[in-house]
């Protein structure tokens, strides 16, 4: 059964000045469970995208979710409204791994990359970036937090790129012909998605449910040497709504992982 949801919610308002944006990191913020960090590469590229990430550092027997937490859980989110020329921020997700409740998330520490969008590169920045997630063990606590990423000394700058440069790597690969979801068809009460995979090892599929829709998780079936997800559909949207059926996923399999989007045949 799905872990329950504690109801108090955790503030901890950002203990560093409004900086120059630099490589750097935010001062811990603890909480039960974890502790979690914002970090910062160096400087926004040409486009103006300065690079990031939320490390979360989870106790043994603690967890969190990813971008889709299901139907009760907390999806991570970031608000950088109180920032100076920032006008944007996206998380970016590593793999999950399947829990016996059905959501998806992640059961070890994870760094979850984040795209900052900077208008005017070539002037002032400040990230502060209110930060709100689920952290769960027999309940889920929601957490609250501010997180400035502060300019650091030379040798934490050179620390904080790194540790944003790793948790980009560890990102889920492009979809290819030859490892992602190839075809997906709507047999009304499931869909079916068949996948493309390098070798024989098992294959896990998480997918971003649609809006407007309630999908249970995938369910792998391999026959004649291929492999398909049923994934069974709760609800579903009606009349104009409906639209086309597409959806973001993350296929993992072998040890390897990739992203893309699936849309109905």
């Amino acid at each position: 059964m799905r872990a329950s949801i504690a109801s108090t919610l955790i503030l901890a308002a950002g203990l560093a000045a409004p900086t120059v944006a630099a490589a750097g990191s935010s001062a811990w913020f603890d909480t039960d469970g974890a502790r979690i960090r914002l970090l910062t590469a160096e400087a926004a590229d040409a486009g103006g995208t300065l690079r990031g990430a939320l490390e979360i550092v989870l106790e043994p027997g603690w967890k969190t979710y990813w971008r889709d937490p299901g139907d009760a859980g907390i999806p991570p989110q970031i608000d950088i409204s109180a920032s100076t020329n920032v006008s944007g921020a996206v998380f970016d997700f590593p793999a999950p791994v399947r829990f016996h409740e059905g959501w998806a998330g992640y059961a070890q520490s994870v760094s979850l990359p984040v795209r900052f969008a900077i208008p005017d590169p070539a002037h002032f920045s400040a990230v502060e970036a209110d930060i709100f997630l689920g952290i769960c063990k027999e309940v889920c606590v929601p957490v609250q937090a501010r997180l400035s990423a502060a300019q650091q000394s030379a040798a934490s700058d050179a620390e904080s790129g790194a540790a944003v440069e790793a948790a980009f790597a560890a990102l889920p690969g492009p979809a290819s012909e030859g490892f992602g979801i190839a075809g997906l068809r709507d047999e009304g009460s499931r869909l079916v998605a068949t996948a493309t995979l390098a070798g024989d090892a098992d294959a896990e599929l998480f997918v971003v449910t649609p809006t407007g829709w309630v999908l249970r998780p995938p369910e792998a079936a391999r026959a004649d040497g291929a492999v398909s997800f049923s994934i069974p559909v709760a609800e579903r949207p009606t009349g104009a709504a409906a639209g086309p059926v597409a959806f973001d996923y993350t296929l993992v399999s072998g040890g390897k992982s990739v992203s893309g989007t699936a849309r109905l045949d």
